[in-house]
């Protein structure tokens, strides 16, 4: 199972507060806020007093929800008694704002509609295109994409027109954040690209880490890690610029994510611990509970039961504190695979159903909440029809009035002529004919919106039966498939529990860290199988001062390679341990006769049981070491102190076990090494990995990578090796058994 991070994609508004805020540390007091009541007490004017207050309530919006509130509810009734547009235009954006906090869909809509009427009459642009601004964010917070893009659109085309760079960035990111919610993520990176170069042009460092955030999550979610990261170190170096500790943490969070994709355990640790000691700091109380199960699952990963379960622990007593369901669902599926890992299937069972219970439960939720949004979006866009038609009404009784006060004054001036009257009151009932067949007309067009949505809202009912249906029909499915999975995950345990068992077997088959070290002194060995067990090994022994050291690459992998390791290693023991045999050409020789008796191989088209690298050496005091090496199909890599490249060694063209080439003798060389040279033995599998458009890594690439890191400590070239093979492979899955050994002499 997978535990998912969601990361927050910013929504950059003109005038308002942040969508999301980070919890900050408990003032003692708040100056701003004593600041502008002061203001408000010294305040003559009603109008002044209504900005004032708007004031308030949008410094108190994140710090005290009620305050806000009821601050924007006075300010937007002295609004309406002051009778004054500009004010009443800043009270009902103010108090739409609140609405949206609150959460309250319909109330939002309704009042930011009223502000973009109020700012249209003032032809005040400006502030009427940030209105549309925070209705198109208002429309995307309650997934209302189509009406959202309408009001981006909007305000885009004013920032060009007024060629106004900051406003236009703003959009751009929102628009991209609209495509990510989308799941385009190719438009969303071209957006968040573009709102990123804008922002550079301006020096607006705060929004450049914004758009840096996003790209981040983009690249992220378009598995293009090594861009993930690089935004994030960008962030990062911004974030010290600026001493912006918040965007900083949310970096080290998800490069935690990233890097745990990348199966780079300890470095996910690292910025998963940063990120556990900021949100203490803070008293973000209720993001703890996702930074320790993100810290459980790191030493889940490294088998460390005892430490995930503690983490787990503190994880739900805080969910359960702080009533956040999401995380609890999460929670259940992390303590479902720590369980499942300690072999503890009752619990593993257990948590698994809470989870997927807590998480169908989450869905139906989920479905409710838009299907009253939609319902909601639906009865404004009605509510909106009908304002509509009581303004068309009171035109026409403004005109009829219009007519009668004009039937006066001709009768005033009656000795203009009867001509004179019987002109205007015909002008006049033309009128009157033409605004009755007006309104017929919109009457008609009303009922004819009001068949459409009533038509809309039946079919929603349909689908909502019909999702109920398949939710029934769903959930029978599901207890009948438990019960296989239950039947099919026993099974796998069975499998899995014998795997291991080989595992460990073979584990012990392989010489011991400490031998090899006594033996071979400096050395590191990369040993990545591509299942469980591997078809890949190294060998060592030691005949008083002569050492012999062989990798050996089995055919096939999995459970089959490690049969076939089995047999190579037991033969190996024989020929070279009981028969005494040191020279490599003879070990390969006579393992070639054993394996072939062995596996009855004597058809002309076998392929061959194994391919082999072996060295013989005797350490020296002296500055150079007589090295002896023969290989089947598998060469020899060395680099020598003073040399800029590696040497290549090359092998008989021929298989142990195989028909192929059979004839060919198998030769061995006698190399003059100089102390400190290195010598890396290797499998096929690390030259045969491809990337992601299928190209391999190649000899000549692997002598690239080596020779970067050759005057690293042998410790370090191991953990640079496995670096960039991981890096190159991104995108990719592990195509063969990888077995590499590195010498110094």
């Amino acid at each position: 199972m997978r535990i998912f991070t969601a990361i927050v994609l910013v929504l950059l508004c003109v005038g308002f507060q942040p969508l999301v805020a980070q919890q900050k540390p408990k003032e003692t007091k708040d100056t701003k806020l004593d600041s502008l009541q002061s203001v408000l007490d010294k305040a003559t004017s009603d109008t002044a007093k209504v900005r004032i207050m708007c004031a308030i309530s949008v410094h108190c919006k994140r710090k005290d929800v009620k305050k806000a509130f009821e601050t924007a509810q006075k300010a937007f009734e002295l609004a309406q008694k002051t009778k004054v547009d500009k004010a009443l235009a800043q009270a009902t954006r103010t108090l739409a704002g609140n609405y949206e906090n609150k959460g309250d869909v319909l109330k939002t809509v309704q009042y930011y509609k009223e502000a973009i009427g109020l700012y249209e009459k003032l032809g005040d642009e400006k502030l009427l295109n940030e209105v549309y601004n925070e209705l198109g964010i208002a429309y995307f917070n309650q997934n209302v994409l189509d009406k959202a893009l309408e009001c981006f659109v909007k305000v885009i085309k004013y920032a060009q027109k007024t060629d106004n760079k900051e406003l236009e960035a703003r959009l751009t990111n929102n628009m991209g954040a609209m495509y990510a919610r989308d799941e385009d993520f190719v438009k969303a990176e071209e957006m968040y690209q573009k709102a990123y170069k804008l922002n550079k042009e301006l020096s607006n460092v705060s929004l450049m880490m914004s758009n840096l955030t996003n790209l981040a999550s983009t690249y992220k979610s378009l598995k293009r890690y090594k861009e993930s990261i690089q935004c994030f170190q960008d962030l990062l170096a911004l974030g010290d610029k600026t001493n912006d500790s918040s965007k900083i943490y949310i970096a080290y969070s998800n490069m935690s994510n990233v890097y745990k994709i990348l199966k780079e355990y300890d470095t996910a640790m690292l910025y998963s611990q940063k990120t556990l000691k900021y949100r203490l700091k803070v008293g973000d109380i209720r993001n703890l509970a996702g930074s320790y199960n993100e810290i459980a699952g790191l030493y889940l990963e490294k088998n460390d039961f005892a430490q995930a379960e503690d983490f787990m622990a503190k994880s739900q007593e805080i969910a359960v504190k702080t009533k956040n369901q999401r995380q609890i669902m999460n929670n259940y599926a992390t303590f479902a695979e720590l369980y499942d890992k300690k072999k503890d299937i009752a619990n593993a069972l257990f948590y698994y159903k809470k989870y997927i219970t807590t998480k169908d439960s989450l869905e139906k939720a989920d479905k409710a909440k838009q299907l009253v949004q939609m319902r909601t979006i639906y009865e404004t866009e009605s509510k909106e029809a009908e304002n509509q038609k009581l303004r068309q009404k009171n035109d026409l009784h403004v005109a009829q009035k219009s007519t009668f006060y004009a039937i006066g004054i001709a009768i005033s001036f009656a000795l203009l002529g009867v001509i004179a009257v019987a002109i205007i009151l015909y002008r006049n009932n033309a009128h009157k004919h033409r605004l009755n067949q007006e309104l017929t007309m919109q009457k008609a067009e009303l009922a004819e919106q009001k068949e459409e949505i009533q038509v809309q809202n039946e079919e929603l009912r349909q689908q909502q039966e019909e999702i109920t249906a398949q939710r029934d029909y769903i959930a029978k499915q599901n207890l009948e498939l438990t019960g296989r999975n239950e039947l099919i995950e026993a099974k796998n345990q069975i499998i899995e529990s014998s795997i291991q068992v080989a595992l460990q077997i073979q584990n012990a088959m392989l010489p011991y860290p400490t031998r090899m070290q006594g033996t071979l002194g400096e050395y590191f060995v990369l040993n990545k199988p591509k299942d469980i067990v591997s078809g890949d090994y190294y060998w060592l022994h030691k005949q008083e001062d002569t050492i012999i050291l062989a990798v050996i690459d089995c055919v096939g992998h999995g459970v089959p390679g490690a049969l076939m390791s089995m047999i190579a290693h037991a033969l190996l023991d024989k020929v070279v341990v009981l028969q005494e045999h040191q020279q490599p050409a003879d070990i390969l020789k006579y393992l070639d006769e054993e394996v072939k008796y062995a596996l009855q191989t004597n058809t002309d088209n076998s392929q061959g049981g194994m391919d082999a690298a072996i060295v013989v050496w005797t350490p020296t005091t002296e500055g150079e070491v007589q090295v002896t090496f023969g290989g089947a199909k598998r060469p020899l890599f060395v680099k020598r102190p003073n040399s800029p490249e590696i040497e290549e060694i090359g092998a008989t063209r021929r298989s142990i076990g195989g028909e192929i080439n059979a004839t060919l003798p198998f030769i061995q060389q006698t190399l003059t090494l100089e102390k400190d040279s290195i010598m890396y033995l290797f499998s096929d599998g690390i030259t045969d990995q491809n990337d992601i458009k299928r190209n391999r890594i190649g000899g000549n690439r692997l002598k690239e990578i080596l020779l970067q890191n050759a005057h690293l400590l042998m410790n370090e070239q191991k953990v640079s090796l496995e670096r960039a093979v991981q890096t190159y492979m991104e995108g990719t899955i592990q195509r063969d058994d990888i077995v590499l050994v590195g010498v110094k002499l």
